[in-house]
This record gives C-alpha cells, sequence and structure tokens, in this order.
C-alpha cells in the first residue's frame, strides 16, 4: 500500500486472477477496440435523437481529448476534475486523462464551492470538466482559489468563461503532432500506479480520497463483464 500519488503498489497476483494479467486502463480500450472496433460502446439521447459511439468512435474521441489537455496545459501526474453527471463526455474526459499519465477525479455535482475546491485542490487540478452553467458557476466563484487550474470545460451548453466541448475537440483535431507525447507517456506508465481518485461526500469533514491504480480499475471492469 502507498499513500504517495506517485508511489506504486504491489500487482494482484493470486491464482484466482492468473487469467486476468494486469494491464492498464488505456491498455483495456485498445484491447477492445482491437476486439470490437464497431460494437456499441456509449450511447445518450440528446434532442430526440441518439448519438452512439463505437469503441472506435471511443477511442479516437479519449485520444482527441488528450491531445487537447496535453495542448491546454495538462502535466503527468495532476489533476483533471470532472464535475457533472454519467455522460460520454464525462467517461471520454476520465479516459483521456489517464492515456496523459494523469489522475482523474471525480466531483459530486451536488457538492458546494468550499467542497469542490478542496478536492479540485487536493489533486492538483490542472483542468476542471464541468457539465452545465450550474457547475460552472460555482467554479468561477473559486477561480481564484485554484493556482493549478489551466482551463475549464463545459460539455453542454456554453460559455464565454469556459471551452465547449466542441471547441476541446476543435484543439485536440489541430494537435494531432501531441501524439507523439502521449505514446510517450504511455510507454511510461506504472500499472500498479494511481490513475484515479474516488472522493468521499466530505459529510463528517472534509472529503478523502481513495486511490486507484491501473488494475484495481481494470480488474473489476473484466470482473463486471
Amino acid at each position: 500500500m502507498t499513500t504517495d500519488i506517485n508511489g506504486f503498489v504491489k500487482l494482484r497476483m493470486t491464482d484466482e486472477s492468473s487469467d486476468l494479467k494486469p494491464i492498464s486502463v488505456p491498455s483495456l480500450l485498445i484491447q477492445a477496440v482491437r476486439e470490437s472496433p464497431m460494437h456499441l460502446a456509449m450511447t445518450v439521447k440528446r434532442d430526440n435523437k441518439w448519438m452512439n459511439w463505437t469503441y472506435s468512435d471511443y477511442l479516437s474521441d479519449v485520444r482527441c481529448a488528450s491531445r487537447a489537455f496535453i495542448k491546454l496545459g495538462l502535466e503527468p501526474r495532476k489533476g483533471v476534475a470532472i464535475m457533472g453527471f454519467n455522460s460520454p463526455e464525462w467517461f471520454i474526459s476520465a479516459l483521456a486523462t489517464v492515456f496523459c499519465g494523469s489522475v482523474v477525479a471525480g466531483i459530486y455535482p451536488t457538492n458546494s464551492e468550499d467542497m469542490t475546491q478542496y478536492i479540485a485542490n487536493h489533486c492538483e487540478a490542472n483542468i476542471l470538466v464541468v457539465e452545465d452553467d450550474i457547475q460552472l458557476k460555482k467554479v468561477l466563484n473559486i477561480r481564484h482559489q485554484l493556482p493549478q487550474l489551466k482551463a475549464i470545460i463545459q460539455y453542454t451548453g456554453k460559455s464565454k468563461e469556459a471551452l465547449s466541448w466542441d471547441e476541446l475537440m476543435q484543439i485536440g483535431r489541430k494537435a494531432k503532432d501531441l501524439d507523439g507525447k502521449i505514446d510517450e507517456r504511455l510507454g511510461i506508465m506504472g500499472i500498479n500506479q494511481c490513475c484515479a481518485l474516488c472522493y468521499t461526500s466530505g459529510t463528517t469533514g472534509p472529503p478523502k480520497a481513495v486511490m486507484l491504480s491501473h488494475d484495481n480499475i481494470t480488474y473489476m471492469a473484466r470482473n463486471i463483464v
């Protein structure tokens, strides 16, 4: 065990898990694309129209968002905090963060400004991804208290105070020269290293973070499937 965000933990090595070799979160998505590229990965209904992502689409958007995050200044082992309800953009942002060798942290949409500020600073967030105007307003009110924050992205609606999701993806599409940088970060990624922080609600004090390694997440994902 470790409490160091840059530390490493022992890999799962048991008889029960011998058929599920430890792999990273990016490797799990890449494997899904290799085996089932046109299989439906995500879908959402908006304006009475279904929007679909195959696994191939999913990986393409994750790589695009990863390039944009790096372009916006996301550093290795720093955080991307996501505040919103379940959506494809939430998951694309989360995976893009991990592809960058950084750490993703979810923030409850119901959190107060104080709790949002605490988590964003605790995970050393370079980027905040918010769902809508309600969440954006919280961030703008505490923006002066977030010294490591470099960019805010809003994935539904538009505001002059944040990049829209379309603007984020446009940045990524124009930054294909950063694919090498992503591959470089993937190449030094430790699958027994933290890639996600899961925070408690903070009802009995400041929110406490549980560190999840690549191996934690991929093992749970493959067992659920």
